[in-house]
């Protein structure tokens, strides 16, 4: 079956197409080397003088770990500072919900429930702390 489009959907669609290969092509313009460079960047500070083969290169590292465990660590404890203002937003959420139920029990239930998973989630977090303890124990790490 043909279906014929409208003018204003084929407006849309010429347009999508448009912006998608835009966003897909530019990357590849932003990411190209410079030719003649040799893959060699400028060092900061130098007056834009290509370093030599001899010469080494210091990256600082922003997070500041360097084992994949104090990673892990350092993720977790920020997932448990975020989480504890949403486990307070969640409760606060499902009180809500259960005090306009009404006595409507669907609410009622709808609000115990969010109580319950917003509690279990942060449990997780809490024990997986404990967790990646225990692996790096019996890892030797």
């Amino acid at each position: 079956m043909i279906q014929i489009l409208s003018q204003n959907k084929i407006v849309k669609i010429t347009l999508f197409s448009m912006i998608a290969s835009a966003l897909l092509i530019v990357p590849l313009f932003v990411f190209s080397e410079e030719s003649g460079s040799g893959g060699k960047v400028p060092v900061s500070g130098s007056g834009g003088r290509v370093p030599s083969s001899n010469q080494t290169i210091t990256i600082p590292n922003p997070l500041k770990v360097t084992t994949i465990a104090a990673l892990v660590e350092r993720i977790n404890r920020w997932l448990i500072y975020i989480g504890a203002p949403i486990l307070t937003l969640m409760v606060i959420i499902g009180a809500f919900q259960i005090l306009t139920a009404g006595g409507n029990p669907e609410k009622v239930t709808s609000g115990r429930k969010t109580i319950t998973y917003a509690v279990i989630g942060y449990a997780l977090l809490l024990l997986s702390s404990g967790i990646t303890k225990i692996i790096e124990s019996i890892l030797g790490a």
